[in-house]
């Protein structure tokens, strides 16, 4: 699809079919004809008037033109200022012109090459070769307007259409239109919009404010060239989809919300554990000194006495360590169990509200069923997400295609959703294995302690007893830090990856929700400029239409 085509669909533009509402009694049709030189300079505008569905009263009409003509009847008029008055109507229409100084809204410029090389007219008539015209268009009626809190810049919408007829061309083209060749001449019919780009600023509508025709020559002559320029650019219908976009754009900031959220309790998670891993950590160290202090105990008898006072003490702070981080660790499963359940819900929320969705999984299910002979098609939504999860995420992209066609995207979708709750699932069975072992470190650190301080008869047995059972739970320690750590590493990533989807997914379809939104609020201030232009000569125009032919000076 060409650039044309592509704003064409971006505007939804139905030039020259549109008008504004009128607010009078009558019509007013404005019809602005200027003759401009070669090179675009005015020669001459006269301006025609066509008043219609009139009534028998007077008519009180508005110009600024001079030397008024009235070329349809002998209705007699009076001008005071800007202010005409018709009388003694016999019809029901009037047509009059009249001439105006006035600057036209669309300035014309005109450049001539051959052979790619800039000249003036003169200099190519009658010559041969590869002929160009370029036709630039400058919107002169500026507005300033507020979008979204900040000043900017549009211009009153006009489609301009340019046409002429060439002889005895070959490899005619223009650009932003369309040559039809009929035997030996050729048509050319081109669209603008000056002013449009600068309005929106956006790329497909970048080169609309030029047209250029080119062919080649044996024996150039300038062919009259006219440009047809209406205020008119979108109609109400066509604008529909933007009442559309408001929805979308209320979807795409709760899911922002939403996604923040989620960012913000990955990080919690993520702190949490690293607070856990802090702690297990301390408490390897703690036992680390309580192994040696008894190890020193054993081997030294002559220190007995202080060697049982610090295990005592130790084993005591240790016992305080391990109550406090279990406090941390079912603070972290009410946090994993929140974002499991939430997880869950929004899988069992997708596969209830969307029956394309619900087929996918039943499919993922029975394929699973199939592959394995494991019959889960009775099991709950959770347990089937987590089999479903570890069947389908090693798949290819090119295997799910195979699997779910037209679904391949659904399919993703929902693998991304049993994915979450495997996670938050995997986290929370971990953390509960951890848990238990903590527990039991702690039941045996204070039954160690009870054995040391009630131990006071069998002092060399009991020595040797504490001594296997603390390097028992220092080995434990060790084991439950190293989970730890890994539990860290998981949630760090699971944390980086949720960060980056917000950053690079999210937030950009935000901001680019952003763009679409100014655009479509300039567009809507367009359409009000489009409605609300009322004429070149006047101010009442209910059509106003601008009709230029390019001649060379003389002709």
């Amino acid at each position: 699809m060409n650039k044309l085509s592509k704003a064409f669909m971006l505007l939804g533009t139905t030039a020259m079919l549109c008008s504004p509402l009128t607010v009078l009694a009558y019509d007013k049709k404005e019809t602005v004809y200027t003759n401009l030189n070669y090179d675009g300079s005015i020669e001459r505008i006269l301006v025609s008037n066509h008043l219609s569905k009139l009534n028998k009263e007077d008519i009180e009409d508005e110009t600024t033109l001079k030397d008024i003509l009235n070329i349809s009847g002998d209705e007699k008029f009076e001008q005071s200022g800007s202010k005409l008055s018709w009388k003694s109507k016999d019809s029901n229409e009037i047509f009059y012109q009249g001439i105006t100084e006035a600057s036209t809204p669309i300035k014309v410029e005109v450049k001539y090459y051959l052979n790619d090389e800039e000249k003036d007219i003169s200099e190519i008539e009658g010559k041969s070769g590869d002929i160009k015209i370029e036709l630039n268009f400058k919107n002169t009626l500026e507005n300033k307007v507020t979008i979204n809190g900040k000043k900017t810049t549009i211009y009153t919408p006009f489609v301009t259409t340019v046409g002429t007829i060439v002889k005895d061309s070959t490899n005619a083209d223009i650009t932003n239109g369309k040559v039809v060749s009929t035997g030996n001449k050729n048509v050319f019919v081109g669209i603008a919009s000056p002013g449009l780009y600068d309005s929106l600023q956006l790329d497909e509508v970048k080169n609309f404010d030029s047209i250029t025709l080119s062919y080649s020559t044996n024996n150039f002559k300038l062919s009259d060239i006219y440009i047809v320029s209406t205020p008119k650019l979108i109609e109400d219908k066509d604008l529909t989809i933007f009442d559309k976009l408001n929805t979308v754009y209320a979807d795409i900031d709760k899911l922002q919300t939403s996604m923040d959220e989620i960012e913000n309790g990955a990080d919690q998670l993520l702190n949490g554990s690293k607070e856990l891993d802090e702690g297990t950590k301390t408490l390897v160290t703690s036992l680390k000194k309580i192994k040696n202090a008894t190890s020193q105990l054993s081997a030294g008898s002559n220190k007995l006495n202080s060697g049982v006072t610090e295990i005592v003490d130790s084993l005591t702070n240790a016992q305080k360590e391990l109550q406090t981080k279990q406090k941390d660790i079912q603070e972290l499963q009410r946090a994993n169990k929140k974002y499991m359940t939430e997880s869950l819900t929004e899988l069992q929320t997708l596969l209830s509200s969307n029956q394309v969705a619900n087929i996918v999984f039943n499919k993922m299910v029975q394929g699973y069923v199939a592959e394995t002979h494991d019959d889960i098609t009775n099991k709950q939504v959770a347990e089937k997400a987590l089999i479903v999860y570890k069947a389908f995420s090693t798949k290819s992209t090119s295997e799910l295609m195979t699997m779910f066609g037209e679904y391949t995207e659904t399919a993703g979708n929902v693998l991304t959703l049993c994915g979450k709750y495997y996670i938050f699932y995997a986290n929370y069975t971990t953390i509960n294995s951890l848990s238990t072992n903590l527990s039991t470190l702690t039941n045996s650190l204070t039954s160690a302690l009870t054995q040391v301080q009630e131990g006071t008869k069998t002092v060399s047995n009991g020595l040797t007893q504490v001594n296997v059972g603390i390097n028992k739970i220092y080995e434990g320690s060790v084991t439950l830090n190293n989970g730890t750590s890994k539990l860290v590493d998981g949630t760090e990533n699971l944390y980086n990856g949720i960060k980056t989807y917000n950053q690079e997914g999210i937030n950009r379809l935000t901001d680019y929700k952003n763009d679409i939104k100014t655009s479509t609020d300039k567009i809507e201030e367009l359409k009000k400029l489009s409605k609300n232009y009322k004429g070149y000569a006047s101010n009442n125009a209910t059509n106003t239409t601008f009709i230029y032919t390019i001649k060379k000076a003389g002709n």
